[in-house]
């Protein structure tokens, strides 16, 4: 789990992400204390959590959940007095605050505008605001709110990029225009194509190096196999495959390769899967992962 410095780093590392697992009972409440608790004005006190508990115990929408605390087989608990609710997402038991009517609304702001990228869907909305906080009219909610948002707009997109420029004229920085682009959906960026939500290796770049020859020496092999291992995340099993080539860049192989068959083989077989690099997409955390190593 994250270690935040203070209650504040973690407010504001929530606030612009919500996708940090946390059932830290404090940080939560902290993160939605009112504004001039957030701003420093105010400090953090016992008042702010028997604010919070108050708003549970009294919130209409609530009253069921609080029946079921402490009923076999269900999953609402209290922790340090206040309601939570555990769910398990993707193999993993997360607990939540239980959030009352009057903070949802800033809660659902959050997780579903992005600063910078524009408005999420009602999938990746809920996905944000589970691994903190739940309600039992969550997904009704997150639906409201994706339905009835303002679509963003080729004007909102300007007043982001112009918030940009203000920031950099604050700090004193300069680009260079002909090596900037603006408005682009699809960018080449260190040897990438990226484009909403993938990426994919540059097919340039690959292209060179599918048509480099067979290394003579240990220098052009560790050049060649620097430049693959650029591209191992396409390439499942990258290290297994080249582990013949890396054994002929040890002390004891000569300067000029001998080379075996099964280092040909190896060679051959990482230039196929170069031709074959797939398209990488962000990940929906609502589905199940499978991590690989």
């Amino acid at each position: 789990m994250h270690k935040f410095e203070s209650k504040l780093d973690c407010y504001d590392t929530v606030k612009e992400e919500l996708e940090v697992p946390s059932t830290d009972i404090e940080a939560s409440i902290e993160l939605i204390a009112t504004e001039s608790d957030r701003n420093g004005s105010t400090q953090y006190s016992e008042e702010t959590r028997t604010s919070f508990i108050e708003s549970q115990m009294s919130g209409p929408t609530l009253s069921d959940a609080w029946e079921m605390e402490g009923t076999e087989g269900n999953a609402y608990a209290i922790k340090d007095g206040v309601l939570t609710h555990t769910e398990n997402i993707c193999g993993e038991k997360v607990k939540q605050i239980v959030l009352p009517k009057c903070k949802r609304d800033e809660v659902l702001k959050v997780a579903h505008e992005i600063s910078l990228a524009g408005h999420l869907g009602e999938q990746k909305t809920k996905q944000r605001i589970k691994y903190s906080f739940f309600w039992p009219e969550i997904k009704k909610d997150v639906g409201e709110v994706c339905q009835t948002c303002k679509p963003q707009s080729w004007s909102d997109h300007l007043l982001h990029v112009d918030g940009v420029f203000r920031k950099w004229r604050e700090v004193g920085l300069t680009v260079n225009l002909e090596k900037c682009a603006f408005g682009q959906n699809r960018v080449k960026f260190l040897g990438h194509i990226v484009v909403s939500g993938q990426h994919s290796p540059d097919p340039e770049k690959a292209e060179v190096l599918r048509n480099l020859s067979r290394p003579s020496t240990k220098k052009e092999l560790r050049s060649f196999l620097g430049l693959a291992s650029y591209y191992r995340d396409y390439i499942p099993n990258f290290s297994e495959i080249v582990l013949p080539l890396t054994d002929l860049t040890k002390r004891k192989v000569p300067n000029v390769l001998p080379w075996s068959i099964e280092a040909g083989e190896a060679f051959v077989k990482i230039k196929d899967e170069l031709v074959r690099m797939p398209t990488v997409h962000t990940p929906d955390i609502g589905r199940q992962i499978w991590a690989k190593s």
